[in-house]
């Protein structure tokens, strides 16, 4: 991984479910957020390994809330401003759209800081954005 600060080493992702039922990154999320209590607007937080549509729309039927980094690939067939076109708006650009999966409303955000970020929540809409003032070297 030569952009770490450590170039070496070893990773391992070792769990094993019985039934595939989602996929892989789904079915482990969902087998280690069993213990987390139904409909009390607990909050799942994760990084673009896990985040995809079918995980935030189980999760949301269970009752509980999540907000992740997404892959764009794992958003498929949402027409969002590509990069080149939150580039040319700057720092700070951003588009966003919601959808509906199987009755739960997700929101999809992408956003431009120094490179593109993109946002999948069923906790977060979309609406309300606020102005935000960054540091910069420049």
């Amino acid at each position: 991984m030569p952009n770490k600060p450590n170039h070496w080493g070893y990773k391992m992702f070792v769990l094993v479910g019985e039934n595939p039922q989602y996929g892989f990154c789904t079915d482990i999320v969902l087998d280690l957020s069993e213990t987390v209590p139904r409909l009390m607007n607990h909050k799942i937080y994760f990084d673009n390994y896990c985040t995809n549509i079918r995980l935030q729309v189980e999760l949301k039927r269970l009752g509980i809330y999540a907000v992740g980094t997404v892959r764009s690939n794992r958003l498929p067939d949402l027409v969002m401003k590509t990069k080149q076109e939150l580039t040319r708006e700057g720092r700070g650009a951003m588009d966003y759209r919601i959808a509906e999966v199987d009755g739960v409303e997700l929101c999809a955000t992408r956003w431009y800081g120094n490179n593109v970020v993109n946002r999948l929540s069923t906790l977060h809409g979309c609406d309300n954005t606020d102005l935000a003032k960054r540091w910069s070297s420049k």
